[in-house]
């Protein structure tokens, strides 16, 4: 097979799928004391996935440099036999590469889906886990990877890689599960060229939006089994593209969120005190990875008004779908150090 490179396009014939395996080894993050106990073992994870890569028929995928796009299966014992038992993930993903030559490959993979948990909080059964409230999660998965070309049909790869399960606090508990782990693999690749790839000036692609978007979220409190509140916000972002597959962006965000609360000590039993204004103002700052129509915003902000702290900073991660240049549709976690507050799905508008 041969390919040629322009400034605009990649023309290669359509490429087959690719088969890859891998182990992963590594640990849960005990982010509280009250979790360390249940922490007996390493995590060990075996991942299998399909991917293929992307040719250059389409601008985006010249613009991202042609990453591959797959689906990928994970299957884990998380090291807790008793209290968290197996889990179960799957989920699509981008892999951009980073550093291409002849004969090796640095990538980075992102992928966002579902995971299941086999033994999440019970009352009455385990009582003890206090990571995980539902079977059924949300699943962030990242890897750094590097690949070398061992024969025309085969790959091997070292990987740093990270997985975050949680429910959002739909279900408490849920301090989440967040997992390092370190892995090795092989990919079967049916075209045999792993072509280099000559990195190409990004088009000229600089503007400024203001977009107003509109989002809810479902979150649990404390008591355990206490009802579900639904949040309200209303954001301002404003964004700075600076080329086709980056954004700067950065926003103002106002919540009103009826599940906060603080526990009142000192009493025989539980109690919380509602008393002040539910409402949370703050401050972002972000980067915004672009994907044709789909988008990889992630965040950092700050309290600005906050009757209910428990951290001053928190961080958000999600994945958005432009469905026409003045609207998009995105999902996002928000997290305060690893422990996610809820998962907001919403809509926004350009306004400019």
């Amino acid at each position: 097979m041969q390919a040629r490179l322009t400034g605009k396009s990649q023309s290669i014939e359509q490429l087959p799928v690719d088969l890859q395996i891998a182990g992963h080894y590594g640990f849960f993050i005990a982010n509280q004391p009250k979790a360390y106990y249940l922490r007996n073992q390493h995590t060990r994870m075996l991942e299998f996935t399909v991917s293929r890569r992307t040719t250059g028929s389409r601008q985006w995928e010249t613009d991202n440099r042609l990453p591959a796009i797959g689906v990928s299966g994970l299957f884990a014992d998380l090291g807790s036999k008793e209290y968290l038992g197996k889990m179960a993930a799957v989920f699509p993903f981008v892999h951009f590469p980073l550093k291409r030559t002849r004969n090796s490959i640095l990538t980075f993979r992102l992928g966002t889906g579902v995971g299941w948990v086999e033994k999440p909080f019970n009352k009455n059964t385990n009582y003890k886990n206090l990571m995980i409230g539902s079977h059924l999660n949300a699943v962030i998965n990242m890897k750094l990877q590097k690949e070398w070309r061992i024969s025309d049909h085969i790959y091997g790869n070292l990987a740093l890689g990270f997985t975050h399960l949680s429910n959002g606090a739909m279900k408490l508990p849920n301090l989440g599960l967040n997992i390092p782990t370190l892995s090795v693999g092989a990919r079967y690749q049916a075209n045999g060229s792993l072509f280099p790839f000559k990195k190409e000036r990004l088009r000229s692609y600089r503007r400024t939006d203001l977009f107003i978007l509109g989002s809810l979220a479902f979150k649990q409190t404390y008591p355990l089994e206490n009802r579900a509140h639904l949040v309200k916000l209303v954001t301002a972002e404003l964004s700075r593209r600076l080329s086709p597959v980056n954004s700067i962006t950065a926003g103002l965000t106002v919540a009103y969120d009826p599940s906060l609360s603080r526990e009142i000590t000192f009493v025989q039993a539980y109690e919380f005190d509602k008393s002040e204004l539910q409402v949370q103002a703050s401050v972002f700052g972000g980067y915004e990875h672009h994907v044709g129509k789909i988008s990889f915003p992630v965040q950092l902000g700050t309290y600005l008004y906050n009757n209910y702290k428990s951290s001053s900073l928190y961080q958000m991660i999600g994945v958005r779908y432009h469905w026409s240049p003045r609207w998009f549709a995105g999902i996002q976690l928000k997290a305060h150090f690893g422990k996610a507050d809820y998962i907001q799905s919403g809509i926004a508008y350009k306004i400019n």
